[in-house]
C-alpha cells in the first residue's frame, strides 16, 4: 500500500515541476522554507513569479485536492512570499500569484490541473505519456 503521504507528496511536486517546465516556466525555488513555513516551488514565467501549493491524491474520494487549501493556509502562504521578498528585494515589482496545481495519481496516468489564486482553472493535462515514468519512479501508486 503506497501510505506515505510525504512520498506522494514528493511525486506531486515532480509531477508539477514537469508540467510547469513544459508549459516554459524557470524553477526559481522548491520546498523554499522560512521560520514562516514552506513553499512548495516559487516558478516564473516572463514578468510573473508563481508561489505553488502542490496538492496530491490518489482519488477524489476525500474530494479535489486543491480543496484542502484554506483561507489560513493562503495567509501563511503569504507571510512567507513577504519573506521570500525580504531576501530577493528585486523581484517584488514582478506580478506575483500565488497558485495551486492539483495533481491526481493513479497507475494510468496523472492529472495535473493547474489553478490560479482566483480559483479558475487555467489549465489540465493528462500525462499518459509519462505513465511509464512514474509507475517506474513511484511504485505502488494505486495499490
Amino acid at each position: 500500500m503506497f501510505s506515505d503521504n510525504k512520498i506522494i507528496g514528493k511525486a506531486g511536486e515532480e509531477i508539477a515541476c514537469i508540467y510547469l517546465k513544459r508549459h516554459g516556466y524557470t524553477i526559481i525555488s522548491r520546498n523554499y522554507t522560512c521560520r514562516f513555513g514552506e513553499i512548495d516551488i516559487i516558478a516564473s514565467i516572463r514578468d510573473s513569479i508563481f508561489f505553488i501549493e502542490t496538492k496530491t491524491r490518489r482519488s477524489l474520494s476525500a474530494g479535489n485536492p486543491e480543496e484542502s487549501v484554506n483561507f489560513y493556509k493562503v495567509q501563511k502562504i503569504k507571510k512567507v512570499i513577504d519573506y521570500f521578498l525580504f531576501e530577493n528585494t528585486g523581484l517584488g515589482s514582478l506580478n506575483l500569484f500565488i497558485s495551486i496545481i492539483s495533481i491526481i495519481l493513479s497507475r494510468q496516468c496523472a492529472i495535473a490541473i493547474l489553478i490560479s489564486s482566483e480559483k479558475e482553472l487555467i489549465n489540465y493535462e493528462i500525462f499518459e505519456e509519462d505513465k511509464d515514468y512514474f509507475v517506474k519512479h513511484f511504485k505502488n501508486i494505486d495499490e
